[in-house]
């Protein structure tokens, strides 16, 4: 977004280590950061969140919906409070996220909301109840929005990758605790994505070249929900 010539909002809650690397590399592109920890499942944090990012830029234009956090667990082990954190960071974190920021847009009458997904949403893998629920509610949420807000001209759209060959993955493959290979031959491009593809679909979506877009899901999975054959 920095390269496309945004000032960019970090959102953090975890490690303000990994968010002031991510400021550093927009600061290099010649734009501006601002950091700011909030945890996107609670709701005063997140209009601190917004009250911050007015008062630094004036505006949010753009508004990418990406916080996230995953569990594996068989259902039938899955806790109470492991469903409720998922489903609040992957689910409610984008309901409150949009809901909040997007008043702001929808009293200025323009904006863009890019919320991310998953290929789980169309197609489950096992041991991952509340993640698939978590994206499936995603990307329904997406064309709601996006019907209720097109009169303030506000767009809502959604992207939903596959593998991603992220940091954490790469680590986990050096450490030997991943193998990524039956992901590599189930996509029929056999490899992984990477974040900067998926990060492009985002910066799309988010352009004016997509000025007539809302209410949809772009998935960038490499093939993997098109290939159907044993």
């Amino acid at each position: 977004m920095a390269d496309e010539g945004c000032d960019v909002v970090v959102n953090y809650d975890a490690s303000a280590q990994d968010a002031a690397k991510t400021a550093a590399m927009i600061e290099k592109a010649n734009r501006r950061a601002l950091l700011v920890k909030a945890d996107v499942s609670k709701k005063t944090e997140v209009e601190l969140l917004s009250q911050r990012a007015i008062e630094n830029f004036g505006k949010v234009d753009i508004l990418v919906n990406n916080a996230g956090v995953f569990m594996v667990k068989p259902s039938l082990e899955l806790a109470e409070d492991e469903w409720d954190r998922t489903i609040d960071v992957n689910l409610k974190g984008v309901f409150l996220c949009s809901k909040v920021i997007g008043k702001t847009m929808a009293d200025r009458r323009t904006g863009v909301i890019v919320n991310i997904s998953s290929v789980v949403a169309f197609t489950s893998f096992p041991n991952r109840a509340a993640y698939c629920a978590a994206k499936a509610g995603v990307v329904s949420l997406t064309k709601t929005l996006a019907i209720e807000w097109a009169q303030y001209s506000v767009r809502v759209n959604c992207v939903a990758p596959a593998y991603v060959e992220t940091d954490r993955i790469k680590t986990e493959v050096k450490a030997g605790t991943r193998d990524i290979s039956p992901a590599v031959k189930r996509t029929p491009l056999k490899r992984l994505g990477s974040p900067n593809e998926v990060a492009s679909v985002v910066a799309f979506l988010a352009s004016d070249d997509a000025s007539f877009v809302t209410g949809e899901t772009v998935v960038a999975d490499g093939g993997w929900l098109a290939y159907g054959y044993v």
